[in-house]
């Protein structure tokens, strides 16, 4: 959804379908429709996921990870965090790196 709403314009709608399993075992479809009524900032500064991207590493660090297999990926915002040459800390450490989503970004 968040993918979604960030592409929209203010007063545009999107309608997004999902499907979710049910305990029984079967899929219940469901459509969502999202309109933008407006922009806001985002409440978290640095945003909540650049936080946890960087607890991530962090914790990566601290341990001495040399090896990080990320399943759901996405669009690889924690890589780009683990191999920043500037952060503060260096992740050093890093000798591979695999991400794995099956979203096609």
């Amino acid at each position: 959804v968040e993918g979604c709403v960030r592409r929209l314009r203010i007063g545009e709608t999107a309608q997004m379908c999902c499907q979710l399993a049910d305990l029984a075992g079967g899929v219940e479809e469901y459509v969502v429709e999202v309109e933008l009524l407006g922009k806001f900032p985002p409440p978290f500064r640095p945003t909540l996921s650049k936080q946890r991207q960087l607890e991530a590493a962090r914790i990566l660090t601290k341990v001495g990870a040399s090896h990080v297999v990320e399943l759901g990926c996405g669009s690889g915002a924690l890589a780009h965090v683990l191999l920043d040459p500037k952060a503060s800390p260096p992740f050093n450490n890093l000798k591979r790196y695999v991400g794995v989503d099956v979203s096609p970004k």
